[in-house]
């Protein structure tokens, strides 16, 4: 992603990014996993300097995806990371390690003019002050819900070009009126407004499910909360983005309920 957008291609959707949403999210949680293992875990030399390589080209890969809700949960995850067992010593001193790549990086970045290339800030200049497309598509997907008499449109039946252009296309929001086939942008409401409330009460208490796992007395292990980060980095990122068909999303939900499972031993994790 970084080589095409550097090397080849300045845009959002290149090569293994055709959907950026999904790139942000595989990033956000890979980048949440090695920010928790550089922050929090006891390693040589060596394999902390990996890990800070692996936090900084995966935070370089989520601002070339210019995903906006990316940026929510990333936030949410380096605040957890970084106040779990917080010690001023050595967050001051971790946090150094990562800011110094950080600012090498924006003086690269202002050095060679490169600010309104970059996907992530082009796309919060731009959009800033202007009517959200998110909340105009989730009010008109839970009107499209009503319409439905709340079972539910169907499978992708939101963006279908005949209920789109029905209850977007006639809003005042031009930047989504005149676009097609956008979807809800929300896992929730998605499975809601598509596939009816019983898939909604069966998606909410899967994930209530894993939950409820995670926080048992059993996987309290301080060595294992960085699934739970991980976790509460894909409920807030859910909220903001249809990720509800990606690979990297139930690649990570199948993992969360293999680790919580209770008849796996701690140290066969």
């Amino acid at each position: 992603m970084i080589y095409l957008f550097g090397f080849n291609d300045l845009g959002r959707q290149s090569g293994f990014m055709d959907n950026p949403n999904f790139a942000a999210f595989a990033c956000n949680v890979a980048f949440t996993f090695f920010l928790y293992q550089f922050f929090h875990e006891p390693a040589t030399r060596f394999q902390t300097t990996g890990w800070l390589i692996a936090v900084v080209i995966l935070l370089f890969g989520l601002l070339v995806t210019g995903s906006r809700s990316a940026l929510i949960s990333f936030a949410a995850s380096i605040v957890l990371v970084v106040f779990y067992r917080f010690n001023f010593k050595n967050t001051l001193s971790k946090l150094t390690l990562l800011l110094l790549p950080l600012g090498c990086l924006t003086l690269f970045i202002d050095f060679n003019s490169l600010v309104d290339a970059i996907p992530a800030w082009n796309r919060l200049v731009t959009l800033a002050g202007k009517e959200e497309a998110r909340s105009t598509l989730w009010l008109q997907g839970i009107e499209a819900f009503k319409d439905s008499n709340f079972i539910g449109l169907g499978i992708e039946q939101f963006k279908n070009p005949q209920n789109y252009s029905r209850y977007v296309g006639a809003t005042e929001n031009v930047s989504v009126a005149n676009q097609a086939g956008l979807v809800l942008h929300n896992d929730y409401l998605t499975v809601l407004v598509e596939y009816g409330i019983l898939a909604f009460i069966c998606f909410v208490g899967f994930y209530m499910g894993i939950i409820r796992r995670l926080n048992s007395s059993y996987f309290n292990n301080p060595n294992l909360f960085v699934f739970k980060i991980c976790f509460w980095n894909m409920a807030i990122f859910s909220m903001f983005a249809s990720s509800f068909q990606s690979h990297s999303l139930w690649f990570v939900y199948i993992f969360l309920t293999f680790v919580s499972n209770r008849d796996i031993k701690m140290d066969k994790i």
